[in-house]
């Protein structure tokens, strides 16, 4: 902090002083308003259905996961069996079970 060297430099910070004091004690009302307003019955209720469903929403995102993982497996056999169709030629286990090899 710098030295004030005279009254119009202290009543300068005094003013700012005021303004900071004034700005501050706002901000410690609109805190405890919203602390009122959160631990109101209805308010810790809703909070505690939104957790319930939230932990839901996060099983059925892994749920889903599991699916579009299983889907696209499903689908890059398909192609490849199309693949090989369309080719005219047969994986390694079909072409061993129509020679009659069994190894």
């Amino acid at each position: 902090m710098k030295k004030i060297s005279n009254n119009r430099q202290l009543q300068e910070e005094k003013e700012r002083l005021r303004l900071r004091q004034q700005h501050l004690e706002d901000k410690i009302r609109l805190n405890w308003l919203e602390l009122k307003d959160s631990l109101r019955p209805s308010n810790l209720a809703m909070e505690a259905v939104e957790k319930v469903m939230h932990r839901k929403t996060d099983d059925v995102d892994k749920l889903s996961g599991v699916v579009k993982s299983t889907v696209s497996y499903g689908i890059a056999m398909l192609a490849k069996k199309l693949i090989e169709k369309a080719t005219g030629r047969k994986s390694k286990g079909q072409a061993d079970t129509e020679t009659g090899s069994d190894w």
